[in-house]
C-alpha cells in the first residue's frame, strides 16, 4: 500500500481541520436552536399562566365589586352574574399547563376557594329578598363573603407568583443555555488551534526543516566539496527528490574525479 505524497498529506490535514470546526459548528448551531425553542415555549407557558391567573384574579375582582354596588346602591334591579364558564376555562387551562406538586396544590386551592366563594355568593339572591337593613347587609358581604374573597384572591396570587418564579427561573435557563450551547463551538476552536499548531510542527517537521537541510547539504558541497551525507526516511516526493539530489551530486563528483584523473594521465 503506497504512502499518500506531500500533497495528499497537507491536503488531508486542512480537510481534517475543516471538517472539525464544521462538525462543530452544526452541533452548536443545532444545540442552541433546541435550548432556545424549549425554553422558550416554557417561558411563553409561564407568561400565559401568568395572564390567566390575572384574569381569573379580575373577573373575580370585578364581580366581588359589582356585588358591593348592588349591595350599596338602591336603583340596582338585577343581580349581578358571575361568568363561571369563563372560570372553568381559564382554570382548567392552569390545571393542565402547571407542573410539580406544590403548583398543583396553588391550583387545588384556587378551585376550593372558588366553590367555597360562589357557595356564600349564593347567598347574595337570599340576602337581597329578604328585608334586611342595609347593615345587616354589609355586615353580610364585609363579614361572611369577603373574608373568603380575600382568600380566594390570596390563592390565585400565590399561583401567579409561582408562575413569575417559574419565568424567572426559565430566562435564566435560556441564558444558560445559550452558553451551553456556544461551548462545543469553543472548542473546536481550541481543538482547531491545537490542531494548527499540529499541523504547523508536521509541516515544519516534516517538509521545512528537510529542505533546509538539503540546502545546507547543497551549499557546503557547492562551497567546501563536501559530500552529500543528508537521508531520511520520508517515502514521498521530497524523499525521492533527496535521493535524487544524492545521486546527482554523487555522479557529479565521480565526473570530477575522473576528469581530474583523465586530466593527470594527460600529463
Amino acid at each position: 500500500m503506497s504512502r499518500p505524497g506531500m500533497r495528499g498529506r497537507i491536503i488531508l490535514g486542512f480537510v481534517l481541520l475543516v471538517l472539525i470546526l464544521s462538525l462543530s459548528s452544526i452541533i452548536a448551531v443545532f444545540e442552541y436552536r433546541r435550548m432556545s425553542n424549549y425554553v422558550s415555549e416554557m417561558i411563553a407557558e409561564n407568561i400565559k399562566c401568568i395572564n390567566t391567573a390575572h384574569k381569573l384574579l379580575s373577573s373575580c375582582d370585578n364581580y366581588n365589586m359589582t356585588l358591593l354596588t348592588a349591595i350599596s346602591d338602591d336603583s340596582v334591579e338585577t343581580l349581578p352574574a358571575f361568568d363561571q364558564e369563563q372560570f372553568s376555562e381559564d382554570y382548567g387551562y392552569l390545571r393542565q399547563a402547571v407542573t410539580g406538586r406544590s403548583a398543583m396544590m396553588m391550583v387545588d386551592s384556587v378551585r376550593y376557594a372558588y366553590s367555597a366563594y360562589l357557595l356564600v355568593a349564593g347567598e347574595m339572591e337570599q340576602v337581597w329578598l329578604a328585608d334586611f337593613s342595609d347593615s345587616n347587609t354589609r355586615d353580610w358581604y364585609f363579614n361572611r363573603l369577603q373574608p373568603i374573597y380575600y382568600r380566594l384572591k390570596d390563592y390565585i396570587d400565590r399561583l401567579s407568583d409561582y408562575s413569575y418564579n417559574a419565568l424567572q427561573t426559565n430566562s435564566v435557563a435560556l441564558q444558560e443555555s445559550f452558553y451551553r450551547s456556544i461551548m462545543p463551538g469553543m472548542i473546536a476552536v481550541m481543538v482547531g488551534i491545537l490542531i494548527s499548531f499540529l499541523f504547523m510542527y508536521f509541516i515544519i517537521s516534516r517538509y521545512v526543516t528537510p529542505v533546509r537541510k538539503m540546502l545546507s547539504n547543497i551549499h557546503d558541497y557547492e562551497r567546501f566539496d563536501k559530500t552529500y551525507s543528508y537521508t531520511f526516511d520520508g517515502g514521498d516526493e521530497l524523499s525521492v527528490l533527496n535521493d535524487d539530489i544524492k545521486d546527482i551530486i554523487e555522479q557529479n563528483i565521480s565526473l570530477k574525479r575522473h576528469y581530474n584523473s583523465s586530466k593527470g594521465e594527460d600529463w
